[in-house]
Protein backbone atom coordinates (compact mmCIF):
# COMPACT_ATOMS: atom_id res chain seq x y z
CA UNK A 1 0.00 0.00 0.00
CA UNK A 2 1.39 3.73 -0.85
CA UNK A 3 2.78 5.90 1.92
CA UNK A 4 0.78 8.88 2.40
CA UNK A 5 1.06 12.36 3.61
CA UNK A 6 -1.71 14.19 4.23
CA UNK A 7 -4.68 11.84 4.62
CA UNK A 8 -4.36 8.64 6.77
CA UNK A 9 -5.69 5.32 4.33
CA UNK A 10 -6.75 2.33 6.81
CA UNK A 11 -8.62 -0.95 6.07
CA UNK A 12 -10.55 -3.06 8.99
CA UNK A 13 -12.98 -5.69 8.38
CA UNK A 14 -13.61 -5.14 5.37
CA UNK A 15 -14.03 -1.36 5.59
CA UNK A 16 -11.38 1.03 4.11
CA UNK A 17 -11.41 4.46 5.74
CA UNK A 18 -10.17 7.71 4.43
CA UNK A 19 -8.97 10.80 7.06
CA UNK A 20 -8.59 13.59 5.38
CA UNK A 21 -5.39 14.89 7.24
CA UNK A 22 -4.67 18.79 7.59
CA UNK A 23 -6.47 20.16 10.37
CA UNK A 24 -4.46 23.04 10.52
CA UNK A 25 -5.81 23.65 6.90
CA UNK A 26 -9.29 22.72 8.28
CA UNK A 27 -8.22 19.64 5.22
CA UNK A 28 -8.44 21.54 2.71
CA UNK A 29 -7.54 20.23 -0.55
CA UNK A 30 -4.78 20.47 -2.40
CA UNK A 31 -2.85 18.80 -5.97
CA UNK A 32 -0.79 16.25 -4.02
CA UNK A 33 -3.52 15.63 -1.29
CA UNK A 34 -5.98 15.23 -4.65
CA UNK A 35 -3.60 13.06 -5.78
CA UNK A 36 -2.85 10.73 -2.18
CA UNK A 37 -7.15 10.26 -2.27
CA UNK A 38 -6.99 9.44 -5.94
CA UNK A 39 -4.57 6.23 -5.36
CA UNK A 40 -6.75 5.63 -2.21
CA UNK A 41 -9.58 5.08 -4.21
CA UNK A 42 -7.80 2.82 -7.17
CA UNK A 43 -6.52 0.49 -4.00
CA UNK A 44 -10.35 0.53 -2.12
CA UNK A 45 -11.68 -0.52 -5.63
CA UNK A 46 -8.83 -3.20 -6.82
CA UNK A 47 -9.29 -4.91 -3.34
CA UNK A 48 -11.43 -7.70 -3.21
CA UNK A 49 -11.45 -7.41 0.09
CA UNK A 50 -13.28 -4.12 0.90
CA UNK A 51 -16.69 -3.35 0.81
CA UNK A 52 -17.21 0.09 2.10
CA UNK A 53 -15.50 3.49 2.01
CA UNK A 54 -15.91 5.54 4.80
CA UNK A 55 -14.63 9.53 4.40
CA UNK A 56 -13.83 11.63 7.38
CA UNK A 57 -11.36 14.09 8.48
CA UNK A 58 -9.07 15.07 11.15
CA UNK A 59 -10.20 17.57 13.93
CA UNK A 60 -12.72 20.16 13.98
CA UNK A 61 -13.19 19.73 9.50
CA UNK A 62 -14.47 17.44 7.55
CA UNK A 63 -12.70 19.55 4.55
CA UNK A 64 -13.03 23.63 4.10
CA UNK A 65 -12.91 22.80 0.21
CA UNK A 66 -9.93 23.95 -1.78
CA UNK A 67 -6.72 25.33 -0.13
CA UNK A 68 -7.31 29.40 -1.23
CA UNK A 69 -4.12 29.46 -1.62
CA UNK A 70 -3.97 27.13 -5.05
CA UNK A 71 -7.39 29.59 -6.17
CA UNK A 72 -5.32 31.99 -6.30
CA UNK A 73 -2.49 30.77 -8.11
CA UNK A 74 -5.25 29.56 -10.69
CA UNK A 75 -6.55 32.78 -10.92
CA UNK A 76 -3.19 34.61 -11.27
CA UNK A 77 -2.20 32.25 -13.91
CA UNK A 78 -5.36 32.96 -15.54
CA UNK A 79 -4.79 36.94 -15.18
CA UNK A 80 -1.10 36.70 -16.77
CA UNK A 81 -2.22 34.51 -19.77
CA UNK A 82 -2.34 36.09 -23.42
CA UNK A 83 -5.71 35.39 -24.85
CA UNK A 84 -3.79 32.59 -26.83
CA UNK A 85 -2.36 30.94 -24.05
CA UNK A 86 -5.16 31.15 -21.71
CA UNK A 87 -6.15 27.13 -20.87
CA UNK A 88 -9.19 25.98 -22.55
CA UNK A 89 -12.05 25.28 -19.49
CA UNK A 90 -12.21 21.74 -18.76
CA UNK A 91 -14.33 19.44 -15.76
CA UNK A 92 -10.80 19.50 -13.71
CA UNK A 93 -11.14 23.72 -13.04
CA UNK A 94 -13.56 22.13 -10.55
CA UNK A 95 -12.47 19.66 -8.03
CA UNK A 96 -11.30 16.43 -9.58
CA UNK A 97 -12.26 14.48 -6.49
CA UNK A 98 -15.56 14.04 -6.23
CA UNK A 99 -15.96 13.00 -9.80
CA UNK A 100 -12.78 10.42 -9.47
CA UNK A 101 -14.59 8.97 -6.63
CA UNK A 102 -17.94 8.23 -8.58
CA UNK A 103 -15.54 6.83 -11.36
CA UNK A 104 -13.41 4.98 -9.24
CA UNK A 105 -15.21 3.43 -6.47
CA UNK A 106 -18.15 1.01 -7.65
CA UNK A 107 -18.81 0.24 -3.76
CA UNK A 108 -20.62 2.14 -1.17
CA UNK A 109 -19.15 5.34 0.31
CA UNK A 110 -20.05 6.81 3.33
CA UNK A 111 -19.02 10.44 4.46
CA UNK A 112 -18.87 10.95 8.03
CA UNK A 113 -19.17 14.59 8.47
CA UNK A 114 -17.48 15.64 11.44
CA UNK A 115 -17.33 19.21 11.41
CA UNK A 116 -17.44 21.71 8.66
CA UNK A 117 -17.70 20.75 5.26
CA UNK A 118 -17.40 23.30 2.57
CA UNK A 119 -16.51 23.88 -0.84
CA UNK A 120 -14.95 20.65 -2.80
CA UNK A 121 -15.92 18.97 1.01
CA UNK A 122 -18.94 19.67 0.08
CA UNK A 123 -19.15 18.01 -3.42
CA UNK A 124 -17.25 14.86 -1.80
CA UNK A 125 -19.53 14.37 0.39
CA UNK A 126 -22.43 14.86 -1.52
CA UNK A 127 -20.80 12.63 -4.12
CA UNK A 128 -21.01 9.69 -1.40
CA UNK A 129 -23.88 7.44 -0.85
CA UNK A 130 -24.48 7.94 2.37
CA UNK A 131 -24.22 10.83 4.89
CA UNK A 132 -24.13 10.29 8.66
CA UNK A 133 -23.38 13.81 10.65
CA UNK A 134 -22.01 15.09 13.99
CA UNK A 135 -24.35 17.65 15.48
CA UNK A 136 -21.13 19.55 14.64
CA UNK A 137 -21.51 19.21 11.41
CA UNK A 138 -21.81 22.47 9.28
CA UNK A 139 -22.06 22.72 5.09
CA UNK A 140 -21.19 26.02 3.95
CA UNK A 141 -22.16 26.42 0.12
CA UNK A 142 -19.32 28.97 -0.42
CA UNK A 143 -18.86 29.18 -4.37
CA UNK A 144 -21.47 32.31 -5.10
CA UNK A 145 -19.79 33.94 -2.24
CA UNK A 146 -16.29 34.16 -3.65
CA UNK A 147 -17.82 34.68 -7.23
CA UNK A 148 -17.44 31.08 -8.42
CA UNK A 149 -19.77 29.08 -10.37
CA UNK A 150 -21.16 26.53 -8.19
CA UNK A 151 -19.50 23.14 -9.06
CA UNK A 152 -21.35 19.66 -8.43
CA UNK A 153 -24.23 20.40 -6.18
CA UNK A 154 -25.83 21.51 -9.29
CA UNK A 155 -26.58 18.06 -9.98
CA UNK A 156 -26.88 16.36 -6.56
CA UNK A 157 -28.57 18.77 -4.63
CA UNK A 158 -31.99 19.10 -6.84
CA UNK A 159 -31.78 15.33 -6.69
CA UNK A 160 -31.43 15.04 -2.73
CA UNK A 161 -33.58 17.82 -1.16
CA UNK A 162 -35.95 19.19 -4.21
CA UNK A 163 -35.67 21.77 -6.60
CA UNK A 164 -36.66 24.72 -4.62
CA UNK A 165 -34.80 24.26 -1.35
CA UNK A 166 -31.41 23.44 -3.49
CA UNK A 167 -31.93 27.16 -5.36
CA UNK A 168 -32.17 28.21 -2.02
CA UNK A 169 -29.48 27.07 -0.59
CA UNK A 170 -26.94 27.51 -3.67
CA UNK A 171 -28.20 30.95 -4.45
CA UNK A 172 -28.30 32.66 -0.92
CA UNK A 173 -25.19 30.47 0.10
CA UNK A 174 -26.06 30.05 3.85
CA UNK A 175 -24.95 27.68 5.69
CA UNK A 176 -26.58 24.28 6.52
CA UNK A 177 -26.22 23.30 10.07
CA UNK A 178 -26.90 19.38 11.16
CA UNK A 179 -30.51 19.59 12.31
CA UNK A 180 -31.28 21.37 8.51
CA UNK A 181 -29.35 18.56 7.10
CA UNK A 182 -31.46 15.91 8.30
CA UNK A 183 -34.70 17.95 7.80
CA UNK A 184 -34.20 18.18 4.21
CA UNK A 185 -32.38 14.64 3.83
CA UNK A 186 -29.31 15.68 3.27
CA UNK A 187 -27.94 13.38 5.48
CA UNK A 188 -29.42 10.39 6.66
CA UNK A 189 -28.73 10.57 10.85
CA UNK A 190 -27.19 13.42 12.99
CA UNK A 191 -25.41 11.56 16.18
CA UNK A 192 -23.30 13.55 18.99
CA UNK A 193 -19.86 14.07 18.28
CA UNK A 194 -18.49 11.52 20.69
CA UNK A 195 -20.74 8.74 18.72
CA UNK A 196 -19.68 9.77 15.30
CA UNK A 197 -17.00 7.54 14.28
CA UNK A 198 -18.38 4.51 16.52
CA UNK A 199 -22.04 5.32 14.46
CA UNK A 200 -20.27 5.43 11.21
CA UNK A 201 -18.79 1.90 12.07
CA UNK A 202 -22.00 0.38 12.96
CA UNK A 203 -23.41 1.03 9.66
CA UNK A 204 -20.19 0.01 7.20
CA UNK A 205 -20.03 -2.98 9.06
CA UNK A 206 -24.43 -3.59 8.22
CA UNK A 207 -23.15 -2.71 4.93
CA UNK A 208 -20.31 -4.75 4.29
CA UNK A 209 -22.46 -7.74 5.78
CA UNK A 210 -24.12 -7.65 2.09
CA UNK A 211 -22.96 -9.70 -0.89
CA UNK A 212 -20.83 -7.54 -2.79
CA UNK A 213 -21.34 -8.17 -6.78
CA UNK A 214 -25.38 -7.72 -5.85
CA UNK A 215 -24.55 -4.45 -3.92
CA UNK A 216 -22.56 -3.18 -6.91
CA UNK A 217 -24.68 -3.66 -10.05
CA UNK A 218 -27.45 -1.89 -6.95
CA UNK A 219 -25.37 1.07 -6.57
CA UNK A 220 -24.95 1.28 -10.48
CA UNK A 221 -29.22 0.84 -10.60
CA UNK A 222 -29.45 3.20 -8.32
CA UNK A 223 -27.58 5.85 -10.23
CA UNK A 224 -28.82 4.97 -13.43
CA UNK A 225 -32.28 5.12 -12.45
CA UNK A 226 -31.62 9.26 -12.02
CA UNK A 227 -31.16 9.09 -15.83
CA UNK A 228 -33.33 6.89 -17.07
CA UNK A 229 -37.03 5.74 -17.61
CA UNK A 230 -37.97 3.13 -16.00
CA UNK A 231 -38.90 0.55 -18.91
CA UNK A 232 -34.69 1.36 -18.70
CA UNK A 233 -33.70 1.16 -15.64
CA UNK A 234 -35.81 -2.37 -14.92
CA UNK A 235 -33.43 -3.65 -18.47
CA UNK A 236 -30.27 -2.75 -16.73
CA UNK A 237 -31.60 -4.46 -13.39
CA UNK A 238 -32.17 -7.48 -15.65
CA UNK A 239 -29.06 -7.42 -16.58
CA UNK A 240 -27.49 -7.17 -13.51
CA UNK A 241 -29.32 -9.79 -12.10
CA UNK A 242 -28.15 -12.58 -14.96
CA UNK A 243 -24.68 -11.09 -14.37
CA UNK A 244 -24.93 -11.99 -10.81
CA UNK A 245 -27.01 -15.25 -10.95
CA UNK A 246 -24.20 -17.72 -11.35
CA UNK A 247 -21.57 -16.12 -8.62
CA UNK A 248 -21.16 -17.94 -5.39
CA UNK A 249 -22.61 -15.34 -3.49
CA UNK A 250 -25.99 -15.66 -5.41
CA UNK A 251 -25.59 -19.56 -4.22
CA UNK A 252 -25.77 -18.66 -0.87
CA UNK A 253 -28.38 -16.37 -0.99
CA UNK A 254 -30.43 -19.06 -2.01
CA UNK A 255 -29.07 -21.86 0.13
CA UNK A 256 -29.13 -19.55 3.51
CA UNK A 257 -32.91 -19.16 2.08
CA UNK A 258 -34.19 -22.66 1.99
CA UNK A 259 -32.09 -23.71 5.09
CA UNK A 260 -33.41 -20.48 7.09
CA UNK A 261 -30.32 -18.60 8.05
CA UNK A 262 -28.66 -16.14 8.08
CA UNK A 263 -26.63 -15.99 4.65
CA UNK A 264 -22.93 -15.66 4.65
CA UNK A 265 -20.96 -13.58 1.80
Amino acid sequence: MAEYKHIVYEKDSRIAKVTMNRPQKLNAMFPEMEEELISAFRDCQKDDNIRVLVFTGTGRAFSSGEDVRVLQERAEQLKKASPEQKPTPTPMWASPIPRAMIDIVEKPVIASVNGVCAGAGYGLALASDIRIASENARFAHVYLRRALTTSCEVWFLPRLIGLGPAFYHILTADDMDAKEALRLNFVCKVVPQEKLEAETRDLALKIAERPPVATKFTKRAIYKGLLSSLAETMEFVGYARAAAAGSRESEEGRRAFLEKRKPVF
